[in-house]
């Protein structure tokens, strides 16, 4: 960008800066992979500057050396001369002979050479495929996808898009070209929004100039989009008459929706840029998004700081209880220790200690405490436990689930607490800014919910900061209410109800064994609950803590990495549910030939299947790690890869060998596949589809 508009931004932020007031800054940590790459390439380009003036400060030492031996006494005045230019402590006593310059830039050129290296392998990490369990990896992935070809432009179109994105405008050719777009009047957003002054009095001067840069780039994406937008009006208008022009149209409003989106990225950039400079009482009205305003973070800055102000203070307050509870532990044991004399001394402990930091950090600065109104509760749950399993309902719905072998073993206020608390995660993910209002009929629950922890028991203390933890980041708020037993009977009901035929699961190890043997990592279980997952992301089919959604059948299959342990009797149904999305993954079927949806399993194979055969471990509960499934005796299952899509199948089939028939068999024509008599592999299409044994031993 010109530089001149750079200081025409600079100027217009400038005439606001008579009435602004200051602030302090704090720098958040951020980083990513690129800095550190980008990092290590600034510090071997410092090595060979550094190199440089090595060999320069050595030239002049080795030509001092051989002035002062050649020449007579200087006077004193060329003394205190010459010491003031070059300093004794520069000149290196080593170097007898001056450093060549061919022997510089040689030094220079490996070290040239080294940072070329290092950035192109910051470059391939930089495309390498992101990780499946982060978000923003996710979004990177998606900006780094490959850049498809289109049909070529008529020639001298694509000589001038070639060359209009190969080098800028001059100067003067910008200026005209920004003067003759004018923004519509009604187009209030087509301009580029201006830092508050508020913000840019407390920005350095580094972070003004990255600022009127990026707001140049707004003027001119802007002023692009402004072109592009009545080039459509006019297209529009002559849409009636000529019908070819419809797919211009459509290629022009994508133009301005990418624009679009690149305005508010660039949005988003300069208040993360921002971040790096700004007062921590500017971290929170950051967040503020004023679109029909001229200024980034709207007209009345200083409202917005102190809506900010107060909300946080709220917080603190509402979140108080949370952070006392060890140092009123540490209190009552000093008590005991001193035998009830106020006056001695107490040992405060690391974990106290924290908790008045919280307090000193988190209070400095805010005004005195102001009532707290709270509005009626938006979601009521009911919830139960038992020492086997624990039981929910929400607005008509129910859900609950039994304890692992390790939850059983709590005490049962620990259990009413956590069945709390997963009730809650099961009704309210996906709330905001809501009053929550869980019934429970268990006192101790109530208490611990409603005072924000237990001053005698750590593990509900601990418990309860999650449960509050949990609900903080949502801005969900929480109170409690008891309930009489013998009322609270759908919740009560759903925790003396274990299920154990829809909970059992392949065993883990196998299951790890057979996904290494067919080359697949899934990422995301469709057929699971909070007891049997085997995967971190997994689909429910009712109300569960930490689903991600519920009844699989209900979502799109498709570019999931899946894998499906359905009940046998949904095994057609998820068949057919893969060939209509044509997703890919991975299934878990019982060897059963003459079952209706086998045929159709088999015909959507991409990879040979792995067999495992029939054993006591095979199948396993977590909640009960002793039981022993009632058909270990012969319940054979295959683990398979398969694809909804056939040009995968085909190519698979095409790799497998021709199937025949032994001299004197009788051709096989019913509609089942033929098997071996070991069971060992099948017919399908004409082809010998061999299984893959599994021999591990558990």
């Amino acid at each position: 960008m010109a530089s001149s508009n750079n200081d025409d931004i600079l100027s217009l932020h400038e005439e606001c800066d008579a009435a602004l007031v200051e602030g302090g800054g704090e720098k958040p940590k951020e980083q990513t992979d690129i800095l550190s790459a980008l990092q290590e390439q600034t510090l071997l380009l410092a090595k060979v500057l550094e190199a440089k003036g090595r060999g320069r400060k050595r030239q002049r030492g080795s030509n001092r050396a051989c002035l002062s031996s050649s020449s007579s006494s200087p006077s004193p005045s060329h003394s205190r001369a010459k010491r003031r230019t070059f300093p004794r402590k520069r000149v290196s006593s080593k170097v007898t002979r001056p450093i060549s310059s061919g022997e510089i830039v040689s030094s220079a050129a490996e070290l040239e050479n080294e940072l070329c290296n290092v950035a192109s392998d910051a470059s391939e990490k930089f495309t390498e495929p992101p990780a499946s369990d982060d978000v923003f990896a996710t979004a990177e992935a998606e900006l780094l996808s490959s850049d498809e070809v289109g049909p070529p432009l008529m020639e001298k179109l694509g000589t001038f898009v070639t060359n209009r994105f190969s080098k800028k405008l001059e100067e003067a050719v910008l200026k005209k070209k920004l003067s003759e777009q004018k923004r519509p009047s009604n187009c209030p957003s087509l301009s580029a929004p201006l830092t508050n002054p508020l913000i840019w009095q407390a920005l350095g001067a580094p972070y003004k100039r990255n600022d009127a840069r990026l707001t140049n780039a707004q003027i001119n994406i802007s002023k692009a989009a402004t072109a592009v937008a009545l080039a459509v009006e006019h297209l529009h208008d002559l849409k009636d008459q000529q019908p070819s022009l419809q797919k211009p149209l459509g290629s022009l409003l994508d133009a301005v929706s990418l624009l679009g989106h690149t305005h508010q990225h660039l949005i988003a950039f300069k208040k993360d840029a921002q971040r790096y400079a700004l007062p921590r009482d500017f971290k929170d009205v950051c967040n503020v998004e004023a679109s029909d305003s001229k200024f980034l973070y709207g007209d009345d800055i200083k409202k917005s700081l102190r809506e900010a102000k107060e909300d946080k203070r709220l917080t603190y307050i509402s979140m108080g209880p949370l952070y006392y509870r060890q140092l009123e532990r540490d209190k009552v044991i000093a008590l005991r220790v001193a035998k009830g004399d106020w006056d001695a001394d107490m040992q405060v402990s690391d974990k106290a200690r924290a908790e008045v930091k919280w307090w000193r950090d988190s209070t400095r600065g805010l005004s005195p405490a102001t009532p707290i109104l709270r509005c009626e509760p938006n979601l009521v749950i009911f919830s139960d436990a038992s020492l086997q399993a624990w039981g929910a309902t929400c607005g008509g719905e129910k859900t609950g689930g039994a304890w692992t072998a390790i939850e059983k073993k709590r005490h049962i206020n620990e259990l009413e607490l956590l069945a709390a608390f997963l009730a809650i995660q099961s009704f309210s993910k996906g709330k905001r800014d809501s009053h929550v209002r869980i019934f429970v009929d268990n006192t101790t629950t109530m208490a611990c919910v409603n005072k924000m922890g237990s001053s005698r028991s750590s593990l509900l203390d601990l418990l309860a900061k999650d449960i509050w933890g949990w609900c903080n980041k949502r801005n969900l708020w929480l109170s409690a209410a008891r309930i009489a037993g013998k009322d609270n009977v759908v919740a009560d009901r759903e925790s003396r109800t274990v299920n154990n035929d829809t909970e059992w699961i392949l065993n883990t190890n196998l299951l790890c064994s057979a996904l290494k043997i067919l080359q697949f990592n899934p990422e995301i279980d469709l057929f699971a609950s909070r007891l049997n997952h085997q995967f971190e992301s997994y689909v429910s089919y009712r109300a569960d803590p930490g689903a991600v959604f519920l009844d699989a059948f209900a979502m799109s299959w498709s570019n999931l990495k899946l894998y499906a342990f359905p009940p046998f009797s949904l095994l057609s149904k998820v068949v057919q549910k893969i060939i209509k999305n044509e997703a890919s993954g991975t299934i878990v079927a019982p060897f059963w030939p003459t079952q209706t949806f086998f045929p159709t399993l088999m015909k959507i194979l991409i990879d040979r299947p792995v067999l495992l055969s029939a054993r006591k471990n095979l199948l396993i509960l977590r909640n009960e790690p002793g039981a022993v499934h009632s058909l270990h005796k012969k319940l054979r299952l295959l683990v398979c890869r398969v694809s909804g899509q056939s040009i995968q199948v085909k190519a698979f089939l095409r790799k497998q060998p021709t199937y025949l028939c032994a001299h004197g068999e009788a051709e096989h024509k019913n509609c089942t596949l033929g098997t071996s008599k070991t069971g060992d592999g099948m017919r399908l299409y004409n082809k010998w589809i061999q299984f893959r044994r599994h021999w591990l031993l558990l």
